[in-house]
């Protein structure tokens, strides 16, 4: 049942990054909330668990469904990188805040130089041209990674005060 909140909350979320928050932009760039929660649920989930996959499944069909010309770029982007991270992490045992600051930088570098290949090399094979503007989006990655961030401390409080002390909502 948790699970099944979960997606419906991944849902929620995509509906309000398109819906909501493209009226508060930074620099012209949105938020990117599903890439947000994936992250989220990489870093509190335990490296053995395989449900961020499931996240990160739902969360590119999505994705695909409104940003992506072919189904699929997005998904395979995503299990892409949770597996990375699920390895990374693996190995690492413990997270602090620069690991996690470093992983949200690398997060959104990784997905926007494969989705800029991948579409621009389906699309224009011809035409083919390296941007280091659209691949390294200054604005869009500051607004994500202050937004990741911030959830992530507040998932951590959550986790802390809400969760262990057993508070109902």
């Amino acid at each position: 049942m948790q699970k099944f909140f979960i997606i419906f909350l991944l849902y929620i979320l995509f509906l309000a990054q398109l819906s909501f928050f493209v009226h508060f932009p930074f620099k012209n760039q949105a938020p990117n909330f599903i890439l947000i929660l994936l992250l989220l649920f990489i870093f509190f989930g335990k490296p053995e668990e395989n449900f961020s996959f499931c996240i990160a499944a739902f969360g590119g069909v999505f994705s695909d469904l409104f940003f992506s010309p072919f189904l699929g770029i997005q998904t395979l982007i995503f299990l892409l990188l949770t597996f990375l991270l699920k390895q990374v992490i693996k190995i690492l045992h413990r997270l602090n805040f620069f690991w996690i600051l470093g992983f949200f930088i690398f997060s959104l570098i990784f997905t926007n130089v494969l989705f800029y290949f991948i579409n621009n090399a389906l699309l224009n094979i011809t035409s083919f041209s390296f941007s280091w503007g659209e691949i390294l989006n200054t604005p869009q990655m500051l607004y994500n990674t202050t937004l990741g961030i911030l959830f992530f401390y507040l998932f951590l409080f959550i986790r802390k005060y809400v969760l262990e002390t057993k508070r109902i909502f």
